[in-house]
């Protein structure tokens, strides 16, 4: 189903970093950039950080008591400097791991174009070609280049010595606070220590052979000595790179049969290829997760903004919200196995922080689940967890399997509530609250920022814990009373008169935000969905005062939340609006999702560019709820699409409990045809009928629209 126009086609010289040619096989990354004489290859390695902790995390004060006690005592001094203090340390951070140069290109423009089928970057120019492509089923970059022998590489490790940010951005640490010594530049590559005991590295070999040069590219991480550069040079010396080319294309072949869509909108169309793109190159089982930029960390000479860290207040878990209905489990599955094997770090955390069991995630973690620090409000506010344990139960609610329920969804809802539900006490009125409330990132780090418990953001995430642990009671046959009593005992949203979401107690939305923290009921959660006034009302004017209130003040997944709301009303113009505005506005020729209105087109007052993948994967997910809605035993096919949206189709998308389907719609008729992973019945919106399928067994539907 994919198009020639789906590649991605520009014009050389590439002149930065953030606009190079995106490539990954979830270990390795690598951006293509730069003129042709000096053409740069940026590397990047899943799961290298530096964990050195910041020594604050490490004190015994460091706990919820603490942050509790010097709330309620406006100590705000004292607070910043034990719980914000630690992100202003270089480390924890993700490292950066350096470049290579290819020399001997003639000085001249180039051609460049990323072909999604086959994940494979080409270079063109007058008289010459370059290929390069990540290999699926190894940690290898592969240069291919139709040139002379004398081409060669330059190896450019980050500059660690290098006393100066040459960018003086706050969000970019300089690389020289690491204190790490120099590299040692070997014959093939370089050696770069990061600890006493630990180090990575940087590898190439060349091979030539019947007028073509060949470069294979590996990097890796682990133990000081020998054994890495070893292990590396086996792996360079022993690739049949042809084989491995086979197995490459075999891997991408199969990743986009799983699904494909084709719709009127080009930009839109793009929007979700290339993010299922960036999900399949940076996200595989066995690697790890995508934090904030995915294995492409900036390549800028510091270390990347925000660290490239965890941030569960939104980032983590949008960036893998749009995996699912594409169906492209596994690499979902990469994040959903990482949590599963931090657990006993989340106990632990848990424990020292908060003083309780169970688990809990900081909001803002390091790759081996320990606290950055930051603004307190929102990287030690445990209810993000609730967020994370819902990945969980989306798996399930999309897949069916009940053995991930049993044994994955249910066993962490569970130590997630054993430790929230130890932190809630009962208000004035006898309700359940937390001793601190929060609503991202509302006032951002003000004293202002600290809310009367509960936020409508604490209060939705705490009802959707115990409503997920009353549904998964009663499929599993467990016992309900205690999750139906705590349910009762959880406030209903906030509303005003009118219907509108507020931000907490006495405190409405006034200004334009960046995070509808607010409306988390009705997205993601989906607890007040259309189908009564009193819900309909609540939805239509949450979204008016967005509306009224403008996008001053948004980011680039801002305005795809947006559209998801709209979709939700059912107005599939004013969503395609929003995504072509996030398309034109927010990201670079590459598809990279660079958070401001970096071309000032006056979408926003935000006109940085710092690179994050939340917003691309969020607007993945927004085109594919356009075309099909699945929630709660209903399925719709082309839910919210404009009316301009004439002829269309998609193939494998995911429903619930299992149901892949297929639809085009053309001259006014819709043909569907489901096919059951699971046995069940939904019902179809579209017809308002009943579909009832076995387990492998498919069906197919035809209705003419109504006009």
């Amino acid at each position: 189903m994919m198009k020639a126009s789906d590649n991605l086609h520009l014009h050389g010289p590439i002149p930065s970093w953030d606009e190079g040619l995106p490539l990954g096989n979830g270990a390795l990354g690598c951006l293509v950039w730069g003129p042709l004489e000096n053409l740069r290859f940026s590397l990047d390695k899943a799961g290298l950080w530096d964990l050195t902790p910041a020594p604050e995390t490490l004190r015994t004060d460091f706990t919820y008591e603490t942050m509790c006690r010097y709330v309620a005592e406006q100590k705000w001094g004292a607070l910043k400097a034990l719980f914000d203090a630690p992100y202003s340390y270089a480390t924890p951070t993700k490292l950066p791991v350096g470049a290579v140069t290819l020399s001997g290109l003639p000085e001249m423009p180039y051609d460049a174009e990323l072909s999604l089928p086959d994940a494979t970057a080409s270079i063109c120019w007058e008289d010459g070609s370059l290929n390069v492509w990540m290999a699926a089923a190894a940690p290898l970059l592969v240069l291919e280049a139709e040139t002379p022998a004398y081409l060669s590489l330059a190896m450019h490790p980050p500059a660690y010595g290098q006393t100066e940010n040459p960018f003086q951005d706050h969000l970019c640490r300089a690389l020289a606070e690491l204190n790490y010594p120099a590299p040692v530049l070997l014959a093939d590559g370089f050696l770069q220590e990061i600890s006493d005991d630990r180090c990575y590295c940087v590898l190439t070999r060349k091979i030539v052979t019947e007028g073509k040069t060949v470069f294979l590219i590996t990097a890796a991480d682990g133990a000081q000595g020998d054994d890495l550069l070893r292990q590396c040079r086996t792996l360079l010396y022993q690739a049949d790179w042809a084989a491995l080319r086979k197995a490459h294309e075999a891997w991408w072949s199969d990743y986009w049969r799983k699904s494909g869509i084709s719709i009127p909108s080009e930009a839109l169309e793009q929007i979700w290829y290339r993010g299922n793109y960036l999900l399949g190159s940076g996200s595989r089982l066995g690697e790890a997760p995508m934090p904030l930029q995915g294995v492409w960390t900036a390549d800028q000479n510091a270390l990347p903004p925000w660290k490239g860290d965890y941030h569960n207040d939104l980032n983590t878990q949008f960036t893998y919200s749009g995996y699912l209905t594409a169906n492209h489990h596994s690499q979902g599955s990469a994040f959903l196995e990482y949590l599963w094997q931090l657990l006993p770090a989340a106990r632990r955390f848990a424990k020292a922080f908060y003083g309780t069991e169970g688990i809990c995630f900081p909001g803002v973690m390091a790759l081996d689940g320990s606290p950055l620090g930051g603004w307190p409000m929102y990287s030690l506010s445990p209810t993000n967890t609730v967020w994370l344990c819902q990945l969980f139960y989306e798996h399930y609610r999309i897949t069916g399997d009940p053995d991930f329920l049993r044994h994955r969804v249910w066993p962490v809802f569970l130590d997630c509530e054993r430790c929230i539900g130890s932190l809630l006490t009962a208000d004035e009125n006898g309700c359940l609250c937390l001793p601190l409330s929060s609503s991202p990132e509302i006032n951002d780090d003000s004293p202002a920022s600290w809310l009367t418990p509960d936020s409508n953001y604490d209060l939705a995430l705490l009802r959707y814990l115990y409503e997920t642990l009353l549904k998964m009671a009663r499929v599993l046959h467990e016992p309900e009373e205690y999750w139906a009593g705590q349910l009762a005992l959880l406030p209903m949203p906030l509303t005003e008169e009118d219907g509108t979401l507020m931000i907490g107690k006495n405190l409405s939305i006034q200004e334009s935000h960046r995070h509808f923290s607010h409306a988390m009921s009705v997205y993601p959660l989906r607890q007040i969905a259309p189908g009564t006034p009193e819900n309909e009302n609540i939805i239509n004017n949450t979204i008016s005062r967005l509306e009224s209130l403008g996008t001053s003040q948004w980011v680039g997944f801002s305005f795809v939340w947006y559209a998801l709301l709209k979709i939700i009303q059912k107005d599939g113009a004013g969503a395609e609006k929003a995504l072509l505005d996030f398309s034109r506005g927010f990201l670079s020729p590459n598809g990279f999702h660079l958070n401001g209105d970096y071309r000032k087109l006056g979408l926003s007052n935000f006109h940085y560019r710092p690179f994050t993948l939340e917003a691309n994967m969020l607007a993945v997910q927004a085109v594919s709820e356009m075309l099909l809605y699945s929630q709660g035993g209903e399925i719709e096919v082309f839910p919210a699409v404009p009316k301009h949206w004439n002829a269309l189709s998609f193939s494998g998308l995911c429903g619930e409990n299992g149901l892949l389907l297929s639809a085009e719609m053309k001259n006014g008729v819709t043909t569907v045809t489901m096919y059951a992973r699971q046995e069940g019945s939904w019902h179809l919106r579209n017809t308002n009928k009943i579909i009832s399928l076995r387990q492998g067994e498919t069906t197919t539907r035809i209705w003419r629209n109504s006009v």
